[in-house]
């Protein structure tokens, strides 16, 4: 979303970094869209096989800063983003982010953040929501205790599933792709 609205040196790191091409039909360029289709498709067609995936994406913007609206209708069209202005200052703001990664994530991510006067004047967010049964359960005695860095860039030791076996695989414009199926499948 942010590519989506930048220029010069900007846009230019942000596509070495994600390997987009301004060509707008460009094969690597409809990965950062493809949330929107897959978690609308999945959310419409499995929600009677006891699957669940619900993407979401918003562009928080401070009041007094108003981005272009061809910028706004393309996140609105090709990212189906909620587009909400407040006061980056007020106490209250954070709370309603909060609220959105809460709801959108059905309560896994309770808090992204705990002000937003540190940002200006836009943030940009993205939630994924995945529920599901595996065909293969991840077997417990096989999750082992990894190191995660959390966003103030403090390490924690949180559990990280494993497993084995001969799965479908893709490498795709950069990006690495593997299919574990579920149940319903």
């Amino acid at each position: 979303m942010l590519w989506e609205g930048s220029t010069g040196e900007t846009r230019k790191s942000i596509m070495d970094t994600l390997r987009l091409d301004e060509h707008p039909d460009y094969v690597t360029n409809h990965f950062e869209r493809l949330g929107r289709p897959l978690g609308f498709q999945l959310e419409t067609e499995t929600e009677r096989r006891g699957l669940e995936l619900v993407t979401a994406n918003s562009l928080w913007c401070d009041d007094g800063f108003a981005p272009k609206p061809e910028y706004l209708n393309t996140l609105k069209e090709h990212y189906w983003a909620e587009i909400q202005a407040l006061d980056f200052r007020s106490p209250v703001s954070a709370g309603r982010v909060n609220s959105w990664a809460q709801e959108k994530t059905r309560g896994r991510i309770p808090t992204i953040v705990a002000s937003l006067a540190e940002y200006s004047p836009l943030l940009a967010m993205n939630a994924v929501y995945f529920k599901g049964l595996w065909a293969e359960p991840f077997k417990v005695e096989q999750t082992r205790e990894e190191e995660f860095t959390l966003q103030d860039g403090t390490k924690k030791l949180v559990p990280a599933m494993r497993q084995s076996g001969e799965f479908r695989y893709a490498e795709l414009g950069g990006a690495q792709m593997v299919r574990l199926p579920t149940k319903a499948e």
